[in-house]
């Protein structure tokens, strides 16, 4: 980003604070830029950033996610969310232990029973079966 700033100015005039971003950016992974968006104030960068944490599955990512969570009792939509991607993420070889904590100590309902319906319905140990037998 600094060599856009450098040969393109003009384009990074409206971007105030692209050197500051850059540099905070420097030596991390992706991985890590998504987990430290989950800070965000805005709940849309927030909610980009489970999303994508989900369909990556990121496990190092189960914490931060129960944390941001936690952080945001009132925002259901996001808890939900929140359920959804560590349920991809166990899907991608984790255990149940963030989806069994949110089921357990989130302050939505919907949050808590959505995690344990997950942990009641489809049990670590189906994980990988052909659910498609009759």
């Amino acid at each position: 980003m600094p060599e856009l700033l450098r040969t393109h100015p003009d384009r990074c005039r409206n971007l105030p604070a692209l050197p500051y971003v850059a540099e905070g950016l420097a030596g991390k992974t992706y991985a890590d830029c998504l987990i430290d968006a989950l800070q965000h104030p805005l709940s849309e960068v927030r909610m980009r950033a489970i999303i994508a944490l989900g369909w990556r599955g990121e496990r190092v990512a189960e914490k931060p996610l129960v944390d941001c969570a936690l952080w945001h009792p009132i925002d259901v939509i996001e808890g939900l969310e929140i359920v959804n991607s560590l349920r991809l993420i166990r899907d991608s070889g984790s255990d149940d232990t963030a989806l069994r904590h949110l089921s357990l100590y989130h302050a939505a309902r919907a949050v808590r029973t959505m995690a344990a319906e997950i942990l009641r319905e489809f049990p670590l140990w189906q994980k990988g079966a052909n659910l498609a037998h009759d």
